[in-house]
């Protein structure tokens, strides 16, 4: 065993730098991994530290309708008690004249009972419980707008002098403010804004803060049919952390299935490395074996250097783990509710470790399982291959295989999300390995006389034998897929929002009009050049039955059971909208009496487990009525038009309360702050959302999500890219062997130059190609099935990204075999014969 030692520690010495490169594979992997244990684990236990704080009371309950405290069920909770409303407002800051959409919440008492409003200055919060109407106003509005403490905001009916800026709401994350900004004002100020009128979408709270001796969830569980047939929906702490874990959870998924996939595909090229190693020493192995050397001697010196390859690759792994454990907590605090503290979890740390070493080691054994039990006889009589495979390396194939497996289901949430990463990975990697396969195969076809000969010798260099198109073909598409892939699904996505924001289309939906106001907004939308469209009915209902039955007792969705549903009605139906099944009923002349025939949208039906011919019962303020499903529509949401997922045919609501939603078209952006100054100092209680403004914060939302994921990317394609950098450098010698053929046949250095070159261009162009194909079914994929959106291809990304990823690939190639006409041709060929 001593021998054996000294052997191992010989090569470590005197080729140290060699193991270092082939471990470098796996280092991204490593660091994914160990980074995202790391910081899984610090956001759940800023959970459990904070839970208390995410919630703001030990119980809260909230209803669309006014809470009423007399109700006998309510009787017996604990008494420090707080009332809070919510409600969308337009806020017209008087300074500047600027108009935006806000938040309004009416708070009293000592809500948040956890945590505390973070506001500058410090104790501009106490001002809201003075005499005069103030108001907290949301920070980063307060930049945009250049207001400061002291200006005034009319909200509705009132006006409201700044108290100070909101920097931080327990258990709210820092971008809901970019999505919808704040504004606090106190609870006896609210019914001053003249806002609260019927029809109005607000929503009611009460939060209570309970001694130890209450339990909130046992006291949730015992009304629940109470709370239920009330509309009211209660939230505790347990809950509350439960559904933000849930939720959590995909977000840690994401993060893990890109560390596992890094690593394992850092593993293939470590693999892919060791392979080329190996066969460099098969007639050292051959050597040793005959002058006395057992397979399990040889086999030991072998698994040192695996270990010493996968030990190098998880100790500078971890290392980048543990400072990316510092990084991601800044990348993704303003999407998290709680406040995360940078620190490493060594636990974290030592786990994710453990589990890549043991990944990274099986993959590096792998290529020395064809040696080191062979007969010296079969290594010498061949020099390069094996007559048949051993069986010492279908045991380590197999065991590499069980190792993936175990390690991948013991990084994921569940087994079968386990299971289907594999199975995804695996379906991944064979595809792009049969197109590859396909592609070298097509290639073998370009022989046509016509092209130059170093074009020909350069794609004909594709099926060299140990030339590893196959694993460069693999790790380019790799890269190109991940990009393009991120990158066309970005452009869909912000491109939904430019097209419905452009020139042509409405960009101004205006919310909460009276039926008596339609006719002055008209003229004043005249007034300033807009173009004011249809004003649409809005009817607010509440479902009840479903065939005759409480909804209580049916299997449908908590929050189909609490929703309030928006309809609306009309005699036609919009180019957006199509009938699948039934019969679309334009009129109704049996009144509210008869069983009204609707128009159900096709998710909400599958919901609620209905077709047509089911019947649906509705509460329209305190009024119930009777319906049947007529028709299941189609609709397509990504119109920006108004669309309803019940409809109700015309002689039925139009007597029922009300509210409008108008849609418009502003020409420019000036005309449109214009147009909303003057309808918030007319009609306060009118919102007005401006979808250029509402691309602008998406974009800067998008863009914000964008780094966190490219931060976490970088670990993926950092894999693939070094894959592809071993891959080359691996087969630089059999480069070097036929340049310098060439040369003694010849050949000038700006014919071998140029071999080279085409080599790698036809290897780029191919990979690169595969990518794209790949990477444009991917984001369809993801753009119509999972966000269900028109798909479009963005033909300038994919053209800037093919030359990107050729000028890489070509550029990496051409470093990676630097200087092979440097070398005297005798040099190059004795060294060859004597390997």
């Amino acid at each position: 065993m001593n021998w054996v030692w000294r052997m191992v520690r010989r090569d470590l010495r005197t080729q140290w730098l060699k193991f270092l490169s082939f471990s470098a594979a796996v280092v991204m992997g490593v660091g994914a991994l160990v980074a995202t244990e790391g910081f899984s684990l610090t956001v759940k236990q800023a959970m459990v530290d904070q839970s208390k704080t995410l919630l703001g009371a030990d119980l809260l309950i909230s209803s669309n309708n006014p809470i009423d405290l007399n109700e006998p069920f309510l009787a017996d909770l604990p008494p420090e008690q707080s009332l809070t409303i919510s409600f969308a407002s337009m806020a017209r800051f008087e300074s500047t004249g600027e108009t935006r959409l806000a938040r309004v919440r009416a708070i009293e008492g000592g809500f948040p009972y956890y945590g505390s409003l973070e506001t500058r200055p410090a104790q501009a919060v106490s001002a809201l419980s003075g005499s005069e109407p103030m108001a907290l106003v949301d920070e980063g509005l307060m930049t945009q707008l250049d207001v400061k403490p002291g200006d005034r905001v009319s909200i509705g009916a009132t006006s409201f002098e700044i108290a100070g800026a909101l920097l931080k709401i327990p258990g709210e994350a820092a971008l809901a403010s970019s999505v919808g900004p704040r504004i606090y004002i106190s609870y006896g100020d609210v019914n001053q804004t003249e806002l609260l009128q019927k029809g109005s979408r607000v929503n009611y709270r009460l939060a209570i803060k309970a001694p130890s001796s209450f339990n909130a969830d046992t006291w949730a569980e015992s009304h629940k049919e109470q709370l239920e047939s009330r509309n009211m929906s209660v939230d505790t702490v347990a809950k509350r952390r439960e559904n933000l874990g849930e939720a959590l959870d995909n977000l840690f998924t994401f993060l893990n299935l890109i560390g596992i996939a890094a690593l394992i595909l850092g593993g293939i090229g470590v693999s892919s490395s060791m392979y080329m190693y190996a066969k460099s020493k098969i007639k050292v192995i051959a050597v040793l074996r005959c002058v006395g050397a057992t397979s399990g001697q040889v086999g030991s010196i072998l698994l040192g250097h695996a270990a010493a390859v996968a030990l190098l690759g998880t100790v500078a792994g971890t290392a980048m783990g543990i400072g990316a454990q510092h990084l991601l907590p800044g990348l993704i605090q303003e999407f998290l509710p709680m406040q995360l503290e940078t620190h490493i979890e060594w636990t974290a740390v030592l786990r994710a470790s453990l589990a890549s070493l043991s990944l990274a080691f099986a993959f590096t054994v792998l290529p020395f399982s064809k040696v080191w039990s062979t007969s010296p006889i079969q290594l010498l009589r061949s020099g390069t291959e094996v007559a048949k495979r051993p069986r010492s390396q279908r045991w380590t194939l197999l065991t590499t295989v069980a190792v993936v497996i175990a390690v991948t289901l013991a990084q994921s949430p569940s087994w079968g999300l386990g299971i289907s990463m594999l199975a995804a990975f695996a379906i991944a990697l064979g595809l792009m390995s049969i197109v590859a396969y396909l592609v070298l195969k097509l290639s073998r076809s370009l022989r046509s006389k016509s092209l130059p000969f170093s074009v020909r010798q350069g794609i004909a260099n594709l099926h060299r034998p140990n030339n590893q198109s196959l694993m460069v073909l693999i790790a380019v598409s790799v890269v190109t897929f991940a990009v393009a892939n991120h990158l066309l699904v970005h452009h869909n996505i912000i491109g939904q929002f430019q097209d419905a924001a452009s020139a042509e289309r409405p960009n101004l939906i205006l919310f909460d009009i009276q039926a008596d106001q339609r006719g002055a907004i008209d003229a004043l939308a005249v007034e300033n050049a807009l173009v004011p469209g249809e004003s649409i009915p809005m009817v607010t209902m509440r479902l009840t039955h479903r065939d005759g039955k409480p909804l209580h007792e049916a299997e449908i969705p908590e929050w189909a059971l609490r929703w309030e549903y928006r309809a609306s009605y009309r005699a036609m139906l919009r180019p957006t909208e199509t009938v699948i099944e039934g019969q679309w009923i334009s009129r109704f002349a049996g009144g509210i009496e008869g069983v009204i025939p609707i128009s159900l949208e096709s998710s909400i039906a599958k919901t609620l487990a209905v077709g047509v011919g089911d019947k649906l019962s509705f509460d329209v303020q305190g009024i119930p009525i009777h319906t049947e499903i007529a028709s299941i529509r189609e609709v397509d949401w990504q119109s920006m038009q108004p669309n309803f997922y019940v409809l109700f045919p015309e002689g039925v609501l139009e007597d029922a309360p009300q509210i409008f939603i108008q849609a418009m078209n502003a020409p420019t952006l000036e005309q449109s702050a214009q147009f909303q100054r003057k309808l918030v100092h007319d009609h306060p209680n009118v919102s007005a959302v401006d979808l250029r403004l509402l691309l602008r914060t998406v974009d800067d939302v998008i863009q914000k999500a964008r780094t966190a994921i490219q931060f976490m990317a970088f670990f993926f394609i950092g894999a693939a890219f070094l894959v592809l950098v071993t891959s080359l450098y691996n087969t630089r010698n059999e480069r070097l062997q036929e340049s310098t053929i060439l040369r003694a046949l010849g050949a000038p250095r700006s014919l071998v130059t140029r071999v080279l070159a085409s080599e790698y261009l036809a290897l780029a162009v191919f990979s690169t190609a595969m990518g794209l194909v790949l990477a444009t079914l991917g984001s369809y994929l993801i753009v119509t099935r999972l966000l269900h959106m028109n798909y479009q291809f963005h033909v300038p990304t994919a053209l800037w990204l093919a030359c990107v990823m050729i000028s890489v690939t070509v550029l990496v190639g051409s470093v990676s075999t630097w200087g092979v006409w440097r070398l005297p041709v005798m040099t190059v060929l004795k060294s060859e014969k004597d390997a």
